[in-house]
C-alpha cells in the first residue's frame, strides 16, 4: 500500500515552482544528471513525470547487436533451467509464473534471463535489446513491492507477484 500511495502522490500535478523545487531536491538526493534530461526541471508537472523523463538525443548512443534494454544495473543473469529462474541465491520462481502462461513459458525454456535494477536516478524507459516486432503486450496485476535488495532477499517470487507487463 505504501508503494501505491507514494506512486500516486508522485504523479499529482504541483504548482511549477513547487514541482521544480521537488525535482531539484530529488536530483541532488539521488545524483540525477539534470543535463541529460530532455527538459529543465520546471517543465515537469510532477515528480512522476520527471521520473519517466526522456533524455536528450544522443546521450545514450545505441551500439550494434544485443544492447542493454535499460539504463540500470545488471543484478543477475543465467540460463533458464527447467523453466526456473533465480531471484537471488536459493530463491527461485518459474518462468510460467513470471509470464502468466505455461504456453508462453514453453517458448523460452531453453533461454536466458537478465535481471536489471533501475534505481531512482536511472532513466526509466525500457527498450528492445535487439531488432524485432512487438506482437503482444500483457498486463499482469500484482503487488507493488519495491525491487530493492531487501525485497529481493525477503519476498518469495518477488518478480512473479509484482505487477508487470509482458512484452
Amino acid at each position: 500500500h505504501l508503494s501505491w500511495a507514494i506512486g500516486s502522490l508522485a504523479h499529482v500535478p504541483l504548482p511549477a515552482p513547487l514541482a521544480s523545487a521537488l525535482i531539484r531536491w530529488f536530483s541532488r538526493a539521488y545524483a540525477v544528471k539534470l543535463d541529460e534530461a530532455e527538459h529543465p526541471p520546471h517543465h515537469y508537472p510532477s515528480l512522476g513525470a520527471f521520473f519517466t523523463r526522456n533524455l536528450v538525443a544522443g546521450v545514450r548512443p545505441i551500439g550494434e547487436g544485443v544492447v542493454s534494454p535499460v539504463d540500470g544495473t545488471l543484478r543477475n543473469c543465467g540460463p533458464i533451467s527447467d523453466g526456473v529462474l533465480e531471484q537471488v541465491k536459493g530463491k527461485t520462481y518459474t518462468l510460467a509464473e513470471l509470464l502468466g502462461s505455461e504456453a508462453d513459458a514453453a517458448r523460452f525454456r531453453a533461454g536466458y534471463y537478465f535481471n536489471f535494477y533501475l534505481s531512482p536516478p536511472d532513466y526509466h524507459h525500457v527498450h528492445a535489446p535487439v531488432d524485432g516486432s512487438i506482437v503482444r503486450v500483457v498486463h499482469i496485476p500484482g503487488t507493488l513491492w519495491p525491487v530493492n535488495d531487501w525485497s529481493m532477499n525477503t519476498i518469495p517470487k518477488l518478480f512473479a507477484v509484482n505487477e508487470r507487463v509482458v512484452v
